[in-house]
């Protein structure tokens, strides 16, 4: 996001496990929700 321009290295990140992927992505977050956790843990990604 930072290098998209979308967020300042300095902003806090959090994932969230509203929505879905069409494919693979490497992140680096401050957080994960529950729900995020649990669909990236079941390959739902």
């Amino acid at each position: 996001m930072v290098s998209a321009g979308l967020a300042k290295a300095s902003d806090k990140i959090k994932v969230l496990g509203k929505g879905t992927l069409t494919s693979k992505v490497n992140i680096k977050a401050h957080a994960v929700s529950a729900s995020a956790k649990a669909a990236i843990e079941a390959g739902r990604w």
